[in-house]
């Protein structure tokens, strides 16, 4: 427990810390930077996702889309190596959300995720900054 000596020495009070109350301390400086980070973390994926939602493909945009969301739909194999984690995901989508179009329900489950990525590299980069700055560490020079 926190204890306060009464011995004043030279006018100047002694705060006596134990073990406990050094880690106690230690702990809820972590929470309170762990809450920073998540907070970041929540506003970068809501901003991310409030512009990748709207901005999304409602058909079958070029390139291998239409391949794999086919794929998906028949839960069948698409050309090497199969992407097989996506084809699930996809298949879960068009399950979730079964009154948008194929396409449609795969494209945002595509912004969705790249929201995520960004949250998560945004938690990353919060949760290895160590300076008084938080996240604009990466910019800062240390000499």
């Amino acid at each position: 427990m926190l204890k306060l000596d009464a011995i004043w020495n030279q006018g100047l009070a002694r705060v006596v810390f134990s073990y406990q109350d050094i880690k106690a301390i230690q702990i809820h400086a972590r929470v309170m930077e762990d809450r920073g980070t998540w907070t970041l973390t929540a506003v970068t994926v809501a901003c991310v996702a409030a512009l990748y939602v709207p901005t999304v493909q409602r058909t079958v945009p070029g390139g291998d889309s239409g391949e794999l969301i086919t794929a998906a739909c028949e839960l069948g194999v698409a050309h090497p190596p199969g992407y097989p984690t996506f084809t699930l995901l996809a298949r879960l989508a068009m399950g979730i959300l079964p009154s948008l179009s194929p396409a449609h329900s795969v494209s945002l489950m595509c912004g969705l995720l790249g929201a995520l990525a960004s949250g998560a590299l945004c938690f990353t980069v919060c949760s290895g900054c160590v300076c008084d700055y938080r996240c604009m560490c990466v910019f800062r020079h240390q000499y």
